[in-house]
């Protein structure tokens, strides 16, 4: 497939916020410590190193989450690596939506692999690691449990609740079926309804079922798959947790951040007075402060004194889960990590954290819009190159890709423009007739010529409205185009799931993402089929 890039500031789908970001305004400089480029991260490799990152747990748990897993060489080489201090990560982050959501998804974890590749070459003195973090705490159903096929959503009503990763992927041969039927033969159909019956067998966890099948796709990258949900690992964190609770530490420390931010710009999120869930088996509930010595759980009938609460901190850790504001800090904890790729909306609550990472003594890592990318096939990509559109005029809406069509195709435009040229040249002189006879004259000349450019305007609307009954095929095709593409508005990335095209296109799919998806290009990715 050919790759074109548009700039993101061209597909009016990112915040003033994300793009002054990228643009480095010096407004946002106290936000973040590195600029986004390959030559800052020999120097976030340097500061990673005077942090202490208990390697030999998270190594020792990372092989107990890989057991019983056919483990590619190259994922069980770089796990291994990790007990070497000359050994980094770069991350992504996200749930584990039902039969991986949407292809945003897939695209992060390709941006992830990209850039780690591109900086093990800059430093062949280090190890760079390409991580998945799947956030499995994440208790929002209604958003992981459902899925969109070539326009066909499908749900799936799990009758579970807590945390979705430790939910039994159980009764969703009826949505495998109907995914059998929207696929039908293409391409690997087979291959990948045999995938999708092993992994959401009954029996595994839907954290289980997404780590076989993002190793599936990404094994052979070496792609390390961490999943949060582990006493050892929050044990690592304890005091964060303990901090958090009695002393509302996150939200002293990015409120007054958040304040100043919103004076120019929308927050993504904000932080509660308490920024921890309580996560047990079929609860993942939020703990407020009750009374001057008491914590709840809301919701429930538990609650803690303060010696309570500490003594549980300290035996279960695995029983608090850190939200938005706080599972970030979580995260370079545990990892050797040196950037952390996410959409739009991560990179603007991310640039809230830094304070929190400054108190707590852990690197704030270089932060990088992952690439967002539009993959068109063969036949519509086809009818954009008939109709003479760019791929950049793509991202405007449909009525405004009407009328560039129509006044391409349309001899009456090209008689108005000359028109418009004529009127401009004949009030010119007018005006400067009437200005020589009496400068006052000057407004009623140009309230004249302001009449008839409205005159023009709503007569080349009636042009317009009459070209488009005449080529009523065109205009279909441009609105079927848009619909296909950008549905509801909104970018295919965000509402299609990669199964039809990864059967489609096979393995070459992944290579073509991961070749194409570099994220320090800081551009939207166009991938089009000839």
């Amino acid at each position: 497939m050919k790759s074109t890039s548009v700039p993101f500031s061209k597909t009016g789908f990112f915040s003033n916020l994300v793009l002054d970001y990228l643009d480095e305004k010096p407004n946002l400089a106290s936000l973040y410590k590195y600029s986004v480029s390959t030559e800052s991260f020999s120097k976030v490799i340097a500061d990673k190193k005077n942090q202490k990152i208990d390697r030999t747990t998270l190594v020792t748990v990372l092989r107990e989450q890989y057991n019983n897993i056919s483990v590619n060489t190259a994922v069980k080489n770089n796990i291994d690596a990790l007990l070497s201090e000359f050994t980094f990560t770069i991350a992504t982050a996200h749930q584990p939506n039902l039969f991986l959501g949407p292809l945003y998804f897939i695209y992060k974890i390709a941006s992830v692999i990209n850039l780690a590749k591109q900086i093990q070459i800059k430093n062949p003195a280090n190890i760079i690691i390409p991580v998945y973090w799947m956030g499995s705490e994440d208790h929002d159903v209604a958003e992981l449990a459902q899925v969109t096929l070539m326009g066909k959503k499908l749900e799936w009503n799990p009758q579970q609740s807590g945390a979705f990763g430790r939910m039994i992927a159980k009764d969703l041969e009826p949505l495998i079926d109907e995914i059998k039927e929207l696929i039908g033969n293409l391409g690997d159909a087979e291959h990948i309804i045999a995938q999708l019956k092993e992994y959401y067998n009954g029996k595994n966890t839907i954290a289980t079922a997404t780590r076989l099948f993002v190793n599936s796709i990404f094994g052979k990258c070496g792609l390390v798959i961490v999943e949060g949900d582990d006493a050892r690992l929050k044990t690592l964190y304890s005091n964060v947790i303990e901090d958090e609770l009695l002393n509302n530490r996150s939200e002293k420390l990015i409120t007054p951040v958040v304040n100043e931010m919103e004076r120019t710009y929308t927050v993504q999120a904000k932080p509660r007075s308490i920024n921890l869930f309580y996560l047990k088996e079929g609860m993942r509930n939020r703990i407020e402060k009750t009374g001057e010595n008491r914590w709840t759980v809301v919701n429930s009938s538990i609650s803690f004194s303060e010696n309570e609460l500490k003594k549980e901190i300290a035996s279960y850790p695995e029983h608090f889960s850190p939200n938005v504001i706080l599972r970030g800090l979580y995260q370079e904890t545990i990892l050797p990590n040196l950037a952390f790729v996410g959409g739009g909306a991560e990179v603007s609550y991310w640039l809230e954290l830094k304070p929190l990472f400054d108190y707590y003594k852990v690197n704030y890592p270089i932060i990088v819009l992952r690439s967002s990318c539009l993959i068109i096939n063969k036949i519509k990509s086809t009818h954009i190159k008939k109709m003479g559109f760019s791929v950049e005029e793509l991202f405007l809406s449909s009525d405004s890709l009407i009328k560039i069509y129509l006044r391409k195709t349309s001899s009456t435009e090209t008689k108005l423009n000359d028109l418009r040229e004529k009127l401009e040249g004949l009030f010119n002189t007018l005006k400067e007739d009437a200005i020589a006879v009496d400068p006052t004259l000057e407004a009623s000349v140009m309230a004249e010529k302001a009449k008839a450019d409205k005159g023009i305007e709503a007569i080349e609307q009636k042009i317009i409205r009459a070209e488009k009954r005449k080529q009523e095929q065109a205009v279909s095709q441009i609105i079927g185009i848009k619909d296909k593409f950008f549905p509801g508005n909104g970018l295919q990335e965000r509402i299609e799931n990669f199964i039809p095209f990864y059967t489609k296109y096979g393995e070459g799919l992944i290579e073509q993402l991961v070749e194409s998806l570099d994220p320090l290009q800081k551009s939207f990715i166009v991938l089009s089929e000839e």
